[in-house]
């Protein structure tokens, strides 16, 4: 998400969703078969790529699953395309489903269907189901499996569509509206909100967040050049990177800097493109972290906004505070012994204690003047 003149809460996943406003995927319904008959041997797969990726729709995959021995599977020559999906050979070793590896696709509906035959049966049960669930609030993702070693015209073994809900994380409505309304310090800050999602399913999310503001169906280079858009006019000067579409979606554009909120691998061109990044992440050893000038590590995304954006502030004022204590010192002590005035030792006491007065005055950073309500969301 994107703050400070202006924010923009952000999103990720295999198909990308607005995750670091939300708490996080859970699956609403059963697999539905597009293709092919064994949907059991597709979750399987599905699970045992999941395991490999710290991505919201993995997550929740994994969470769904329970027992962490559900299905035994050996996963090779693991990758993940970033706002697409990932992708897997993998071996099944359980309920005799998949003894011989084959090539495992999840992800979003493009990203799939880019793997099927065109004029297929699958390619058309799938494009058959995307523009029927057009409409649909739920966010889909699908697994085709299609063996090792067959030619090009041949079609997966299964195809499934999987739907999956975002649960709006406790006390992020809240969080933005703080963002929105300012104050302790803070100025008033726009907020919009980019993802990968579709519309239908973007409108629902931002509306249950109070962001009028939000631009869906965004590739990583899409928020990209978002935000060095913004950047840009920050600088003073219109970024021609900006196409006409996304001009229209973000009818504002911040004179002030830009703050950057994102939890996936998705996030992480734009996270480090912003005036300040801030990553969601499991670890500090993710890559989104490794992009990002701050790290949330608690899980929280969103609720934690409005008290990093007032300890930034507050810190601001204290540097400033301090260097003018820390000038004032050397003015007072320093120029009246240069001329005799002090001796040396009241100058040395002057100064050290003006160093003393400096610490104290920083130690103020510490004492969190977080209200009760408000500290249960962040």
């Amino acid at each position: 998400s994107s703050s400070s003149g202006s924010s923009s809460s952000n999103s990720s996943g295999s198909s990308d969703s607005s995750g670091s406003s939300t708490d996080q995927k859970t699956a609403t319904a059963l697999p539905s078969v597009l293709f092919g008959t064994n949907g059991s041997m597709a979750l399987c797969c599905a699970l045992a790529l999941s395991r490999a990726s710290n991505h919201p729709v993995a997550r929740a995959m994994v969470e769904a699953a329970g027992t962490p021995d559900v299905c035994i599977a050996s996963v090779s020559d693991f990758e993940q395309v970033p706002g697409m999906g990932m992708h897997g050979v993998v071996a099944l070793h359980c309920l005799k489903l998949l003894r011989m590896p084959a090539h495992v696709f999840f992800g979003g509906a493009d990203f799939v269907l880019d793997r099927l035959q065109p004029g297929g049966q699958a390619h058309a049960a799938l494009a058959e189901h995307v523009a029927a669930a057009s409409r649909s609030s739920a966010l889909q993702s699908f697994v085709a499996i299609i063996p090792c070693g067959a030619d090009a015209s041949a079609e997966p073994l299964v195809l499934v569509a999987l739907s999956f809900e975002d649960c709006v994380a406790e006390g992020a409505a809240r969080a933005v509206a703080m963002l929105r309304a300012g104050g302790s310090g803070v100025p008033p800050l726009h907020v919009a909100m980019l993802t990968g999602d579709r519309a239908s399913v973007a409108e629902q999310v931002a509306a249950s967040l109070g962001i009028e503001t939000f631009i869906a169906d965004m590739s990583p280079k899409d928020k990209l050049r978002f935000v060095s858009g913004e950047l840009a006019c920050a600088q003073g000067a219109r970024s021609e990177a900006l196409d006409s579409s996304l001009d229209k979606a973000a009818p504002w554009h911040t004179p002030f800097g830009l703050l950057m909120m994102g939890d996936g691998i998705n996030d992480a061109p734009a996270l480090a493109a912003a005036h300040v990044g801030v990553a969601v992440a499991d670890c500090v050893g993710d890559l989104v972290a490794a992009v990002a000038d701050v790290v949330v590590l608690n899980g929280r995304g969103t609720s934690n906004l409005p008290l990093l954006m007032r300890v930034a502030h507050k810190t601001k004022a204290v540097v400033v505070q301090n260097v003018v204590l820390a000038l004032a010192s050397m003015v007072v002590a320093a120029l009246p012994t240069l001329v005799g005035l002090f001796p040396l030792w009241l100058a040395v006491m002057l100064h050290e204690g003006a160093t003393l007065l400096v610490v104290l005055n920083s130690l103020r950073l510490l004492l969190d003047d977080v209200p009760c309500h408000s500290a249960k969301g962040m």
